[in-house]
């Protein structure tokens, strides 16, 4: 099979142990059976990962991939993967974003990354030049901080993908950060990478990628961008981002309240107007790579008399819901406040959410008190105890230390009286109220019984090969159906 377009052809591996790098031929084979991006990095973790194998060995990998239309001017053809084994249950993790493309102009299809460096390590990657450089001084910095401290060094010309506190401490639910707010957030991803002593990827590439037929090629793309520009969401999709979904999502039932003990409807957005969100908190919108959508937001708001916030958001969803809905934090500005936090901290904020309101129902009904969580009263919707408590987790202090190895094992220091309040699948908390109407119409089941848990990333195919159904959930479903 001849590649004709759409990929460089080259995998870069690196050995942080040896500090070494090796580019390789991307087989032909490999895009013949499984196309590219997250097909090729499954074929390859498959191959290579050691079937569950201790996610913090120097021998796990993470794998990177770009499928072939990344790098062209293919409407929306943005997202980036990464495949590892994951802390949680040591299942194959999987998370994505859309700003990974920089690897596509740097010349490779895939990015495998295995050993351990001696100390804190930026891997650099410009074109084909490889460097190891030290990052003693970062470690212990939020992803802002090292973010802005990466590029004051390299230059604002290389995208920056680091981990904060949480990842650098195995918090089995810290993400990854490209350019403040790209995010590799489930699975654990980033304490994968904190295990590894890298603290930050820093890329840049200054080459293209080619097409077969770059007429019939832009052809096409024309065409596609025709009827994006046609569609009638389309500026609602840039003004309100994943917001967009608020109301629909609102009248299924889909927003579980106070730890799933209920479900909001119509009433909140009562509690989040959209054009309050837009008014008060945006100032511009966000794209990912080649996307004419642009439904990422800059946020900035605060000052003369309230503390300034200024950051980057992919899914605004995922904030109202991680911290509002499930911790019953109030309004827009509280909830970013808690997402500022727990995005400097490198935390997934649907995870820490799941975490935090699993604390705060402890609390409420007597299980931990204040000899738990070191004197601190934890109630519903109180933004400055729960920020308080994401802090914790990512350092591991205090309640924070028995948090930072997820739902399950939390759950399970805590002792079994627990456990019943620990709303996850597979160690993953579960994202959405599992008690809608028609369950053939959306993710949930999924959500709720696909092999990976509780993520977005595992819509199809919730079983093994004999068509067995994967499900570990059923007491938690049970739960909630009760209530």
């Amino acid at each position: 099979m001849k590649i004709r377009g759409g990929y460089t052809g080259k995998i870069l591996r690196i050995d942080l142990t040896r500090k070494t790098s090796e580019i390789q031929p991307l087989s032909p084979d490999l895009i013949r059976d499984f196309r590219g991006g997250a097909g090729i990095d499954a074929a390859l973790a498959y191959k290579e990962l050691e079937r569950f194998g201790d996610p913090y060995s120097p021998e796990n990998k993470m794998i990177f991939g770009l499928g072939p239309l990344i790098g062209t001017m293919a409407p929306g053809a943005g997202k980036g993967n990464l495949t590892t084994r994951s802390p949680h249950r040591k299942f194959i993790g999987i998370s994505g974003h859309g700003l990974f493309g920089m690897l596509k102009f740097a010349g490779f299809d895939h990015l495998v990354i295995s050993g351990r460096a001696d100390t804190p390590t930026i891997l650099k990657i410009e074109d084909d030049r490889i460097s190891f450089l030290e990052a003693d001084a970062l470690w212990g910095q939020d992803v802002f901080d090292t973010t802005d401290r990466v590029w004051d060094r390299l230059g604002e010309r290389f995208h920056v993908t680091c981990i904060g506190p949480a990842g650098e401490n195995l918090v089995r639910d810290s993400s990854m950060v490209t350019n403040k707010y790209a995010t590799f957030a489930r699975t654990g991803v980033g304490a994968v990478m904190g295990s590894k002593n890298l603290k930050a990827l820093a890329i840049y590439g200054s080459g293209g990628v080619t097409v077969a037929d770059r007429n019939r090629f832009l052809k096409a793309v024309k065409k596609v961008f025709q009827v994006l520009r046609a569609d009638p969401n389309l500026l609602n999709w840039r003004k309100y981002g994943t917001l967009i979904s608020l109301e629909t999502f609102s009248r299924l039932g889909l927003y579980a309240g106070k730890n799933y003990q209920s479900a909001f409807h119509e009433d909140l957005l009562d509690r989040f107007p959209l054009e309050a969100f837009v008014d008060e908190c945006k100032e511009g919108d966000v794209a990912c790579q080649a996307c004419p959508v642009g439904c990422k937001h800059h946020l900035n708001f605060g000052g003369v008399g309230e503390p300034r916030t200024r950051m980057a958001v992919s899914c605004m969803n995922s904030v109202m819901q991680g911290f509002g809905t499930f911790c019953l934090v109030n309004g827009w500005k509280e909830v970013i406040r808690c997402a500022e936090t727990a995005a400097r901290m490198g935390l997934d904020f649907m995870s820490v959410g799941n975490l935090v309101s699993f604390v705060l129902e402890l609390y409420d009904r007597g299980l931990i008190t204040d000899k738990e969580t070191g004197g601190k009263s934890l109630h519903w919707g109180d933004g400055e105890a729960i920020r308080d408590l994401i802090r914790k987790i990512a350092l591991r202090e205090g309640l924070g230390e028995v948090l930072a190895d997820g739902l399950e094992e939390a759950a399970k220091t805590l002792g079994p009286e627990t456990e019943p309040y620990a709303m996850h699948t597979k160690g993953l908390g579960v994202l959405y109220d599992p008690r809608v109407g028609d369950l053939h119409v959306s993710s949930i089941p999924a959500v709720v019984a696909g092999p990976l848990g509780g993520s977005l990333l595992c819509r199809h195919g919730a079983g093994d090969h004999q068509g067995r159904p994967y499900f570990s959930g059923g007491k938690h479903v049970a739960r909630a159906a009760r209530l």
